[in-house]
């Protein structure tokens, strides 16, 4: 059983690491090099078993709804139908794409149609990405609990996203294109630190309205405040100038 000590530690640590995860994902090619991969499974990993350390400490698991619980379902019965229908049974695992395909072409009524998937090795890649994001993803909905932890959390995204992009948009103006001395990945589009210039262009998408309601909360909040100090400003006035009169 953890004391509230080492309880508000632990949150500290996730919540930082979810930062540095951001970061990692993002400035490391978005993440789809084969070490930055790498290193994103493993911080999310992390991640992941300290939150059920925390978890298990606590001698309960909460788990919060939201309305991606259908969907990420969907998801993973897709990925596990794909996989068992989709694995090579009976093939070795080199050239077995390569004779299935010169079976059929001798043969085009041999393959029945099999709801599977041709690529086994890459589906089962894209589902260990995929079990991240969805572990991720309820992370931050159990770990981020308070506005203050929000707060700090879209912040640090914000600061990330402002960084990307204004990188992005220095590389593409002076005509350097290239990741941080990369030219491997270089190419005549505007891509920020993501290898791929849609992934660039999702990001943005994504961040930029979250960073409006994030301006516009911080905006709302200030109001709000200038108007409770008035409120009691002129509250605390009153009772002198009814004093004064009698």
């Amino acid at each position: 059983m953890l004391n509230g000590e080492s309880g508000r530690l632990l949150d500290r640590i996730i919540e930082g690491g979810l930062l540095f995860l951001l970061g990692v994902s993002t400035l490391v090619f978005g993440g789809v090099a084969g070490w930055g991969l790498a290193a994103t499974v493993l911080i999310a990993c992390g991640l992941l078993l300290c939150w059920a350390w925390r978890t298990a400490s606590e001698g309960e698991i909460r788990w919060h709804r939201t309305p991606l619980d259908l969907p990420l379902l969907a998801f993973l019965l897709l990925f596990l139908i794909q996989m068992v229908v989709g694995f090579p049974w009976g093939w070795n695992g080199s050239g077995a794409l390569e004779r299935m395909t010169a079976m059929a072409m001798e043969k085009p009524d041999w393959l029945p149609f099999l709801s599977g998937t041709l690529d086994y090795h890459g589906t089962r890649e894209a589902f260990v990405l995929f079990c991240v994001y969805a572990g991720v993803f309820y992370l931050v909905v159990s770990s981020l609990r308070s506005r203050l932890q929000m707060n700090r959390f879209l912040t640090g995204v914000s600061a990330f996203t402002a960084f990307v992009a204004f990188y992005g948009l220095l590389e593409f103006l002076s005509g350097n294109q290239s990741i941080f001395g990369y030219k491997a990945y270089a190419s005549g589009r505007l891509r920020g630190t993501f290898v791929n210039p849609d992934h660039f262009a999702a990001y943005l998408a994504m961040a930029i309205p979250m960073m409006t309601a994030l301006l516009v909360g911080i905006g709302a909040r200030r109001r709000r405040r200038r108007h409770h100090r008035g409120g009691e400003a002129s509250g605390g006035e009153a009772p002198q100038a009814v004093s004064g009169s009698s």
